[in-house]
């Protein structure tokens, strides 16, 4: 009798399960749109073509500064025909300097502190048709030192300018041409 019993709730969850697969199968499986050419963000701007009635990608700046100077983002832009920027973004105004240590860039960024963890961890950059291979930050004991990996260990300088942006925060721009690399120093 028990055996009976336990052959009719098998046979009802066997029936139950094949009538739950075919309602599934019925209802369209919804696959995200596949959009165009991947367009990036602009330091100070926010997300690309965004209105402001629109969620941006990038977080909102901290409603209050942080005291000390912060990194607050690292970014990466495809410049195109084979030109790549990587920039710096801060709560404060900071000086660098850049040199070629050991096949790869160090930027030095003294007066500055990670605003996260998460800024250590290296952004994979070798996908774009752009001389970058990786882009990492590492805190040290006086502040934050960048480091720029090349494709072919073709390390070079970067063509350096700092800007305060519409947004009200500091940037330090590192431009690398398809071609040649630059010769800006400390600001």
């Amino acid at each position: 009798m028990a055996s009976l019993r336990l052959l009719v709730a098998s046979l009802t969850l066997a029936l139950a399960g094949r009538a739950v697969a075919q309602q599934g199968a019925e209802q369209p499986v919804r696959v995200p749109e596949q959009g165009g050419e991947y367009q990036g963000v602009s330091p100070g701007q926010g997300g690309p073509n965004k209105k402001k009635s629109e969620k941006s990608d990038v977080p909102a700046p901290p409603k209050r500064r942080p005291g000390r100077p912060t990194i607050t983002w690292i970014g990466f832009q495809d410049e195109g025909g084979g030109s790549a920027r990587v920039f710096v973004q801060s709560s404060h105004g900071f000086s660098f300097d850049q040199k070629v240590q050991g096949g790869e860039l160090v930027v030095t960024l003294p007066e500055l502190r990670l605003g996260h963890y998460n800024f250590q961890r290296f952004m994979d950059t070798s996908f774009f048709d752009t001389p970058l291979k990786t882009v990492q930050a590492r805190p040290t004991k006086h502040g934050v030192e960048l480091h720029v990996k090349f494709k072919g260990n073709a390390a070079r300088q970067a063509d350096a300018r700092q800007e305060t942006a519409q947004d009200g925060y500091h940037y330090l721009y590192l431009d690398f041409g398809a071609g040649g690399g630059g010769d800006a120093k400390g600001g």
